[in-house]
């Protein structure tokens, strides 16, 4: 079964510190409303991500489909900015995939996994399913679609999606 990523997300960290207001100033690009949010945000209509940067010299790159499109909007801002130090790490990918043509008796999944599972329709119309020995997280939906967070690598995700299966 294949799955499509929605999201990579990867931080970096600069290791000198971020005068947001001045960067707002000369990139006239992206919002910065430090009432409102201690960061400054730009959308990039190219990757489809956004970028977050924070005083504290970290970044975070979100919302972009691929892994690329991710790490090249960060070295953008490497050289707008000429950092000299320049660490980046992913720190989680977004995948989904429909695991079923038929719907997914949510309630079933969890009596028979208690132990992997967590379930409460009051609070979240998804089973969400913590896969053992790792940060992964797979929400199951009546409908069959499933949403995978928290990997950090293409593996990972679908060592998730397989362990998901067999409990199905």
């Amino acid at each position: 079964m294949k799955f499509t990523v929605t999201n990579y997300v990867t931080v970096a960290d600069t290791s000198q510190r971020h005068d947001l207001a001045r960067y707002i100033h000369e990139s006239e690009m992206g919002s910065y409303s430090p009432d409102m949010y201690s960061a400054m945000t730009i959308k990039s209509a190219d990757s489809g991500g956004t970028m977050i940067l924070f005083s504290s010299g970290n970044m975070t790159a979100m919302g972009s489909s691929s892994r690329f499109n991710s790490l090249n909007r960060m070295l953008d801002l490497k050289h707008f900015h000429n950092y000299s130090c320049f660490n980046t790490r992913l720190t989680n990918i977004v995948a989904t995939c429909h695991i079923k043509s038929t719907s997914i008796d949510l309630g079933d999944v969890y009596r028979r996994w208690p132990n992997f599972c967590d379930y409460d329709p009051d609070i979240f119309p998804g089973c969400t399913v913590n896969v053992p020995d790792s940060d992964m997280k797979v929400n199951l939906f009546h409908s069959g679609k499933v949403v995978l967070s928290g990997g950090t690598s293409l593996k990972k995700v679908g060592d998730a999606l397989a362990f998901v299966k067999r409990l199905l």
